[in-house]
């Protein structure tokens, strides 16, 4: 009894309230996933693109594309995403902007979506973007291509594919029914089919 008067830390251990209580492990947040929907356009457009014109785009390796990111994507791996989903985007040099489309049907306005002081990051983008609607990519000082690409170009390799039943060609299921409206290889002996022919007809304004 003595020594436990004399040296109470050593003999009163477990009795009595803890004089700090134990550490509370806080989980990390776990990182929102971002799914945002872009359009890369050839040029500066003052409204959204007609019917025509996105089908246009759509040959020539722009048009609509979804990126998944996430809430803290920086500028520079916004960029490095996007060249990846656009390959036309790497050969652009004088900068581009994010514009957004007002509200409604049919041709609408575009609208500056202006960048923060890092250019366009994950939480930016989530605060202007809207569900179901497209970021619209414009390229500042440089117009980029329409003609239509192959249907072998890296531009469509990500994009979900169907086989084209009279060249046996896999096609984008975006431009599928255009595909076959304008395809005039027919493998009617059993042959290989014409590869050569095998590519989005060009469509003039």
């Amino acid at each position: 009894m003595e020594m436990a008067r004399t040296f109470p830390g050593i003999f009163n251990k477990g009795r009595g309230k803890r004089r700090f209580s134990a550490t509370n492990v806080i989980p990390a947040k776990k990182i929102k996933p971002l799914e945002v929907s872009f359009y890369l356009l050839p040029k500066q457009y003052d409204k959204t693109p007609s019917e025509k014109e996105k089908l246009i785009h759509m040959q020539a390796g722009l048009g609509p594309r979804t990126a998944h990111l996430d809430e803290s994507t920086t500028y520079e791996e916004l960029c490095d995403a996007l060249k990846v989903i656009y390959p036309k985007l790497r050969s652009i040099t004088g900068g581009w902007l994010l514009y957004k489309s007002a509200g409604g049907w049919g041709s609408r306005k575009l609208s500056l979506v202006s960048p923060d002081d890092t250019g366009y990051t994950g939480r930016l983008l989530k605060s202007a973007g809207r569900a179901g609607q497209n970021l619209f990519i414009v390229p500042i000082q440089e117009e980029l291509s329409t003609s239509p690409l192959h249907l072998t170009d890296e531009a469509f390799s990500s994009m979900a594919k169907a086989t084209c039943q009279k060249c046996g060609v896999a096609v984008p299921l975006q431009l599928l029914k255009d595909h076959i409206n304008s395809c005039l290889v027919i493998d009617v002996d059993g042959d290989q089919p014409d590869m050569d022919g095998c590519h989005p007809a060009e469509i003039k304004l």
